[in-house]
């Protein structure tokens, strides 16, 4: 059997999930400036395809994630996320792995709306958290994961409802001998 890498999923996901913001009508083909000005918030909600990887064994939990910001500057927003694992994996027959919590503060710097989409890069500090069950014995460990976090994602506004963006995005959550990626897809609404 092959295993396809995380790296093939995640672009086949995206290439998926891209294709009615493409050629959908409610696309927005407007300039608006929805969520760009200092003191604008949203709120979102998504879910998250995520890699743990040890060395050469994958996990592929699924989270859950609600974020909400505030813009500081024009294309600045501070950004806070919490996130719980919807369901969990289990590649090893004795061991279940699944995410308890996620935890993230991200600056977030995005390009002006251009047609109703833009692009933004986002940085910051999250705190992952695994819930490891031993399928013989039912014991759990719940250990975490916090350290420097980023992503990178992109966002399309729907054309007529202007306060909501659909978006899709990839962060890197941890890596310090333990790899934590993900790919998050949801809507974002703007105050």
């Amino acid at each position: 059997m092959t295993s396809i890498s995380f790296k093939s999923r995640a672009l086949a996901v995206s290439a998926l999930l891209s294709i009615p913001l493409i050629f959908s009508p409610v696309a927005s083909y407007a300039t608006n400036d929805y969520s760009n000005h200092r003191g604008d918030y949203y709120i979102g909600l998504g879910g998250n395809y995520t890699q743990l990887k040890i060395d050469d064994i994958e996990f592929n939990p699924t989270v859950l994630r609600f974020r909400a910001g505030v813009f500081v500057l024009e294309n600045i927003a501070l950004e806070v996320q919490l996130g719980t694992g919807v369901s969990s994996e289990s590649p090893l027959e004795s061991l279940d792995i699944e995410i308890d919590g996620l935890q993230a503060i991200y600056a977030r710097f995005q390009s002006p709306t251009q047609r109703g989409f833009r692009i933004y890069l986002q940085a910051g500090y999250a705190n992952t958290q695994l819930l490891q069950t031993e399928e013989s014995n039912g014991e759990s460990v719940k250990r975490s994961f916090p350290g420097f976090s980023y992503g990178l994602g992109i966002e399309d506004q729907f054309k007529y409802f202007k306060p909501v963006y659909v978006y899709l995005e990839a962060n890197k959550l941890f890596n310090d001998g333990f790899d934590i990626n993900s790919v998050n897809a949801g809507i974002r609404y703007t105050f």
